[in-house]
């Protein structure tokens, strides 16, 4: 038998800390250890858990609907929003996790792999962490610096 192939992905979250909470959440996704996309999004004025779920959450929407593989790992090195990403209840962040949800159950329905959730600790030099945390000050920036006119 063939070894199963694992995809991984890390998401990150952060907050600009003096800068009205502007946020940005990103995530890299893996398959045997090669990088096969990045993606970054401005995420405007948001709490820390939610940017971290919304990094979570674009991970899981790009990583499923990859073809071919037999695992998935997510990793993030937030522990709340790990624990509240698969939690539809009514809450704050509700339409992230059933955006979640659709998109882990469509990919258990069509593969006959598991579906893990991981912590990891941030900024202690694990290597995929460190370079999804690394673009985020590129995004950060961003948020705000666009005008709505009427």
């Amino acid at each position: 038998a063939s070894a199963p192939r694992v995809g991984y992905a890390f998401s990150d979250g952060s907050v600009r800390k003096g800068q009205q909470m502007k946020t940005a959440a990103a995530f890299h996704l893996y398959s045997q250890q090669t990088l096969l996309y990045s993606g970054a999004v401005a995420a405007g004025r948001a709490t820390p858990h939610d940017v971290e779920m919304v990094g979570l959450a674009l991970a899981i929407g790009a990583l499923t609907p990859l073809p071919d593989l037999d695992e998935l790992h997510f990793y993030c090195d937030s522990k709340s929003a790990l624990q509240s990403i698969l939690e539809t209840s009514i809450r704050p962040s509700q339409g992230l996790s059933v955006v979640a949800c659709e998109h882990i159950r469509a990919w258990l329905l069509s593969h006959p792999g598991d579906v893990y959730f991981h912590w990891c600790p941030g900024h202690v030099g694990i290597t995929e962490n460190e370079a999804v945390d690394e673009g985020l000050p590129l995004i950060v920036p961003v948020v705000g610096s666009q005008t709505c006119r009427q």
